[in-house]
């Protein structure tokens, strides 16, 4: 685990047990590689000292990148992942407004806990 992986965890853990993904959305044209969320079971993304609560908590997953639906849940993607891969993430922000990002996930990577 890396010193951005292991912060993240931290700032989690007190957050609930269990496991944190890195969902990291895809690489645009201009070779930008979007910051990757950290986000633990409960929806709360980690690493605030960066995002400062914009977005504070991941809602769940959209086929598109519009408002609206939710297609994938937050519960259904902890079971399973791989499923958030190509799907755009619903996000709400520390002021309650959710957006739906405009860049899809290209992977994922689950992060025990310790003990876990």
């Amino acid at each position: 685990m890396n010193e951005m992986q292991e912060k993240a965890v931290d700032q989690n853990r007190a957050a609930e047990s269990g496991k944190v993904i890195m969902i990291q959305p895809e690489e645009q044209p201009n070779h930008f590689l979007p910051y990757p969320f950290f986000v633990s079971e409960n929806g709360k993304i980690g690493r605030q000292d960066f995002w400062k609560g914009n977005p504070e908590m991941l809602l769940g997953l959209n086929d598109e990148p519009l408002a609206g639906d939710i297609t994938l849940q937050r519960k259904e993607f902890f079971e399973n992942p791989k499923k958030a891969i190509g799907k755009y993430p619903v996000l709400k922000n520390k002021n309650g407004e959710w957006v739906t990002s405009t860049i899809p996930i290209e992977s994922i990577k689950v992060i025990e806990r310790d003990g876990q």
